[in-house]
């Protein structure tokens, strides 16, 4: 096997110790931002809290341990990077139980298949008992996030049940339909993760055991978070059965999964911006609101189609009617196709239609816009630094690692996309 590289990512000395446990005496040295590190394989201290993933690295020829948080691997050589365990005997059970899971008695797995499932789940916190069907099925849903572009974790003593990322899939699935067939209109190509990586990613989604997420919960309650377009912050009252509605918006119901896919949505307003008829670059709130919520609009057929806030829509998401806050509900409508351009009652049918031509071109727009002013990983990293700092850049090392392997390298993807970029009005 050969030797795993891993950077320091890390913005004070990073300590060192002579054994795998946080509380293991110190070595006499501390690695350095940027320093470059031999990984020879991992343990997990279950007293370690976010530190708890340690890597054993080599240095001088000699074994030390550190923090795995602040060491930056490509995901696909964590894979490779052998367990530690306390008991051989019992290795692949006590790895994935270390990684949270509560394993069913008896359940079987070879080793190097939970070493597999284990890099997958180091960042994060799972909940419930788990056999060997919710171990595969928990392993295909995280690659399926990995391909998107997208990854996760836990704050606050928040966990993964697997009704929980079901829904948090379930509304990538849908986003990912919605800026798919923008650039299939586009360029004649149809690969949703694709165009989802394109938009959203890097993206990571965290697991909050909070009720309320807001950083002022003795002045308002926020059940999630997402207010840098890079990390989405979800509390115990996202995940819910049937539907809830809000205060200033009781006919338009919404689903625990479409709620999701609400702050998913909210990655394009903070992210981008595009490019007017007349030249003018503005945000797409700014644009949704101005030029598109309230207005009358002509459909193909030169029918002139009236339109209040929440004509065209079947769900609103949103926590106030800021207009942040109603263009990302209309991207979110668009994607999960719960407009109205299928109903029975025929005005309906053409607001819903109007509002389906409004958003297409309003995301054609700030895709172009996207694919023009692309500055590579390195400059997503210097926005993602400016924003939050080491601490967020920490958070979203893995989902950028995920955006330079072979298949999914986001540099030359775009490149590729920049090649056939087209006009618009």
């Amino acid at each position: 096997m050969a030797d795993v590289k891993g950077i320091v990512k890390a913005d004070l000395p990073l300590n060192v110790r002579l054994g795998p446990k946080v509380i293991d005496e110190k070595a006499p040295f501390q690695l350095k931002n940027g320093q470059e590190v031999t990984i020879t394989g991992f343990a997990i201290d279950p007293d370690g809290d976010e530190n708890k993933l340690r890597y054993r690295i080599e240095v001088n020829k000699k074994i030390y341990w550190t923090t795995a948080r602040f060491i930056s691997v490509d995901p696909l050589l964590a894979k490779t990077i052998p367990f530690v365990p306390a008991n051989p005997v019992s290795a692949s059970e006590e790895l994935l139980e270390s990684m949270g899971m509560d394993v069913k008695d008896g359940v079987e797995i070879p080793f190097e298949e939970a070493q597999e499932i284990a890099a997958l789940l180091r960042d994060f916190k799972l909940t419930g008992m788990w056999d060997l069907d919710g171990i595969l099925t928990v392993r295909t849903l995280i690659e399926d996030l990995h391909d998107h572009g997208v990854t996760l974790g836990s704050i606050d003593g928040g966990a993964w049940s697997m009704a929980d990322l079901r829904k948090v899939q379930q509304a990538i699935a849908g986003m990912a339909q919605g800026i798919g067939r923008i650039f299939e209109e586009l360029f004649g190509r149809r690969d949703d993760a694709l165009a989802f990586r394109m938009m959203y990613a890097p993206l990571q989604i965290t697991r909050s055991a909070r009720n309320n997420v807001s950083p002022f919960p003795d002045k308002e309650v926020w059940y999630a978070k997402n207010s840098n377009g890079y990390e989405i912050i979800l509390g115990n009252k996202v995940f819910f059965e049937g539907t809830q509605t809000t205060r200033s918006n009781r006919n338009l119901p919404y689903t625990s999964t479409e709620l999701v896919a609400h702050e998913i949505g909210h990655v394009i307003n903070w992210r981008y911006s595009l490019k007017t008829a007349k030249g003018q670059v503005v945000r797409p709130r700014e644009f949704y609101e101005v030029n598109l919520m309230g207005k009358k609009y002509t459909l193909p057929s030169g029918e002139s189609v009236p339109l209040t806030m929440n004509d065209g829509y079947r769900l609103a998401a949103r926590s106030s009617n800021g207009g942040h806050e109603t263009v990302t509900d209309a991207i979110t409508a668009f994607s999960l196709n719960r407009l109205t351009d299928d109903d029975t009652d025929p005005l309906r049918k053409k607001q819903g239609e109007a509002r389906r031509l409004q958003i297409t071109d309003m995301l054609k727009r700030i895709v172009r816009f996207r694919l023009e002013t692309y500055s590579g990983l390195e400059g997503i990293r210097a926005a993602i630094l400016r924003i939050g700092g080491v601490p967020l850049e920490g958070s979203l090392q893995t989902a950028l690692d995920l955006l330079k392997r072979p298949n999914s390298n986001l540099d030359e993807q775009v490149v590729e996309f920049q090649k056939t970029i087209i006009g618009l009005g």
